[in-house]
């Protein structure tokens, strides 16, 4: 239980280090790689532990590091207000990578979901290197990290109804602990 606590903990605080918190003036690629390595290992370990040969594993880190590097990049600034300020993708800022999947239900649904379902696939594609290792080894362990992933619209629900202040702080927080708690469970549980 202790390595789940320490783990969970370190990607909250890796989450919040990526979001430009308590430490300013890292580049952006290092942060990306501060997020995406832990994870990394973590596929490693998984395809060591299930008995894979080192390029199984080899293979494994270097796709999840690699999904979730580019996972990271996507951007999700448009969506981590939850409609708190009036923005709209493609006049007063740019529509993020992956809102073009949704971006043909803006100004259909309540902007506030909007930002939510956005916030949900920036947090699934930061996660996603892990879900598609974990696809080859342990399916339901993958739904269990996509979920976690997607749980990102939910730590900034939480931040938001915590403190509109510090909304995106606890946001931030959030998402590294949720994703990096499930996988934590799979690796020790």
């Amino acid at each position: 239980m202790i390595y789940i606590t320490i783990y969970s903990v370190f990607g909250a605080l890796i989450s919040r280090l990526h979001g430009g918190g308590f430490i300013k003036g890292v580049p952006k690629v290092v942060r990306n790689l501060l997020w995406c390595i832990p994870l990394a290992c973590a596929s490693a370990y998984i395809f060591y532990d299930n008995g894979h040969d080192w390029l199984g594993i080899v293979s494994a880190a270097m796709a999840t590091a690699g999904f979730c590097f580019i996972g990271k990049t996507t951007g999700h600034g448009g969506g981590m207000d939850l409609g708190s300020y009036p923005d709209v993708p493609g006049d007063s800022r740019e529509i993020e990578k992956l809102e073009y999947l949704i971006y043909p239900l803006y100004g259909k649904i309540n902007v506030y979901w909007y930002d939510a379902l956005l916030l949900a696939i920036t947090g699934l594609s930061g996660v996603s290197g892990v879900v598609l290792a974990l696809c080859f080894t342990q399916p339901l362990a993958a739904l269990i990290v996509g979920i976690s992933g997607i749980m990102k619209s939910l730590a900034y629900i939480i931040g938001w109804k915590v403190s509109d202040r510090y909304a995106t702080e606890i946001g931030e927080t959030l998402t590294g602990l949720f994703a990096y708690a499930a996988v934590a469970c799979v690796l020790w549980l």
